[in-house]
């Protein structure tokens, strides 16, 4: 889960050991709004690309076939959970088990 850490005690060694550490964004108080609002915006577009790529990773499962399945389930979660009897009026018996296979392994 990515972490965005607003810090009174903010140094620059502290930031770059929270960005090694894998933190996505650093800001000290008294923090900028728009700066703020700007790296949640750039995390947003992050997670949205991911998804997208993760859900392209499945044979057969192309861009109208990928809105379906969110618009049906919600999120890659409600699809990762979906049963074949969920998957198949979406996408059809061919593309539901290549949905089962790519998040069985």
């Amino acid at each position: 889960m990515p972490v965005i850490i607003l810090t009174a005690h903010g140094t620059i060694p502290d930031a770059v050991t929270a960005v090694q550490r894998g933190v996505f964004g650093y800001l000290t108080k008294p923090f900028d709004t728009d700066e703020l609002l700007a790296r949640v915006r750039a995390l947003l577009r992050r997670a949205k690309r991911d998804l997208r790529s993760e859900l392209d990773g499945i044979p057969g499962i192309g861009p109208r076939r990928r809105r379906q399945l969110l618009q049906r389930f919600g999120s890659l979660t409600g699809v990762r959970r979906a049963t074949r009897e969920e998957l198949e009026p979406v996408v059809g018996a061919k593309a539901a088990e290549a949905i089962l296979r790519f998040f069985a392994g």
